[in-house]
This record gives C-alpha cells, structure tokens and sequence, in this order.
C-alpha cells in the first residue's frame, strides 16, 4: 500500500468524507483538458482532492482553505508526505471570512452544504473569466431526491438548502449550469459570453 492508499484509508476511517472515484476521475478529466492551472479549494477534508489534482501536473497550485484546525493539521501533514507543499497551500480559516490575492481557473467547492450560496457568491469574482465552479453533493446521499418522514430536523433544514442553491443557480441566466449526476452530484457553473 503506497503513502496515499494509506491517507484514503484513515481518512475512511476515520469517516472523513472524501469524493467519490469518478467524481475524482471527472475532475481530473476536466482540469487536464482545459489546462487549468490555479484551483480554489473550500474544504479540504484530509487533502485527498487537492493531492489527487496536484499530482496530475507540477504546474497545478491549489489553495485549499479547512476551517477546522484538526482536520487542517492532518492534511498539512498529507500534504508534506506526498511531497507536494509546492504546489498546495493550506489555509486553515473560515472560507466565509477569508479574502483571496488572486484570482482562479477553478474553484471547488466542498464545504458545508447548507452554504452553498454563500461561498458561491462569496468567490464567484475571484473565478477568472473562462474558469469553472464546480460544487460537490449536491444529491446529498440521495437525500436531496426525496422527503422522508424518518429525516432529522437538521438534515431537513439542510436538504431544503441544497435544494434552494440548486434551483436558484439553475435559473441564473447569465451562468452555464449543468447539473451532473456523478459521484454524489456535482453542479458545473461557468459564465455565459
């Protein structure tokens, strides 16, 4: 088992969500065909995706942003063993406080679901002109799909978040929205010229 089996293996374990092989592969596939370069990652988990993206190219350079300090100190660690600290810049603050200094090719945004929109405005400006957003869980574990009696209060209220962004984004008219059904549901956003 290499060093990065070993990183999705405690981070399983240790039930840090991660995404899901082809949502992995449909982002590599995505950021090697558009040559895209600079990504802004909201959620960092374990590192798992920013290390999966970094190591598709040398001149990729991600900042990933983790608001919690454990899960931020593990993956710094992640980071360093996979040896690419060059390329990914960890930021372990509030992804709704924080400013970047530069704009973006990419932006993923993997955070708390019930703030979508918030983030999605928050960075939008900081996207540069033929770049992409793309936000993962949208189907939330299928929950998203269907309302159940059994759900708890708190994933009722966060379901109907996730709804409200999707259905709010998809009806942007000056955004390109294509709402994939891979992984745990993915929404690709790009602006319309």
């Amino acid at each position: 088992m290499n060093n990065f089996d070993q990183i999705k293996t405690k981070a399983t374990l240790d039930k840090i969500p991660s995404m899901t092989q082809d949502g992995l592969f449909y982002c590599e596939h995505l950021i090697l065909s558009q040559e895209i370069t600079s990504i802004l990652e909201i959620g960092t988990g374990y590192g798992i995706w920013s290390i999966s993206m970094a190591q598709l190219n040398k001149d990729i350079h991600i900042t990933s942003l983790e608001l919690l300090e454990k899960r931020a100190k593990i993956a710094q660690s992640n980071i360093q063993s996979m040896s690419l600290q060059d390329q990914i810049t960890l930021e372990n603050v509030d992804a709704l406080s924080y400013t970047p200094s530069k704009h973006y090719d990419f932006i993923f945004i993997d955070g708390p679901k019930s703030q979508n929109k918030a983030l999605f405005l928050k960075y939008l400006p900081f996207l540069n002109p033929n770049g992409y957003i793309l936000v993962d869980n949208i189907d939330f574990h299928g929950e998203t799909k269907t309302e159940r009696s059994d759900q708890s209060r708190d994933l009722k209220q966060m379901v109907r978040k996730i709804n409200d962004f999707k259905t709010w984004i998809l009806n942007e008219s000056d955004l390109n929205v294509i709402d994939l059904e891979i992984g745990d549901g993915l929404l690709l956003i790009s602006r319309k010229y």
